[in-house]
């Protein structure tokens, strides 16, 4: 198994990541299963599209579907900057701690 990317990192929470695989040798079944170390960083669709869902790394791996169990890794880093902060309130009270 190959893919186009060995890492990747994503910076905009709206960013998806389409990741390709390719089995060798090319008469072999092109089919494989996706799969993510950790979905709170991001998540991987069945055709091998990563969504970012929190910051931090994870690894996405494709492994061959055809009893042979090949895969190969592709480690994603997520860094999402903040980029609005809204407030539906009208006012925020902020208070000192007492000292002691």
């Amino acid at each position: 198994v190959k893919l186009d990317r060995t890492s990747y990192t994503i910076t905009d929470s709206s960013s998806a990541v389409p990741l390709k695989a390719s089995v060798s040798p090319s008469l072999a079944s092109q089919e494989v299963t996706w799969t993510s170390s950790n979905v709170k960083v991001a998540k991987v669709s069945s055709t091998g599209v990563v969504t970012p869902t929190g910051n931090g790394v994870c690894d996405i791996t494709a492994t061959t579907t055809d009893g042979t169990s090949l895969s190969k890794t592709c480690s994603i880093t997520v860094n999402m900057k903040t980029q609005k902060i809204t407030f539906t309130g009208t006012s925020i009270a902020i208070t000192k701690p007492e000292t002691v």
